[in-house]
């Protein structure tokens, strides 16, 4: 295989794996729950119990959680 071929083959290797992971974080997007509530991801600062506090001028209920993608 030559060189183009590679740059080809890696140019289509990204574009499908691009592809699967946009189908997958559509898919990971969660429902909105009953009563007007919805489930978020957050990261970073947001992740800190005393920045929400000041924020949302309450700390609601986590749970871990991974993003892929």
């Amino acid at each position: 295989m030559n060189l183009h071929d590679r740059e080809v083959e890696r140019e289509r290797e990204s574009r499908r794996r691009w592809s699967e992971e946009r189908e997958m974080s559509a898919a990971a997007v969660p429902p909105s729950t009953s009563a007007g509530r919805h489930n978020v991801f957050v990261y970073g600062s947001l992740m800190a119990e005393e920045v929400v506090s000041v924020l949302l001028k309450r700390v609601p209920a986590s749970s871990p959680a991974a993003l892929h993608g």
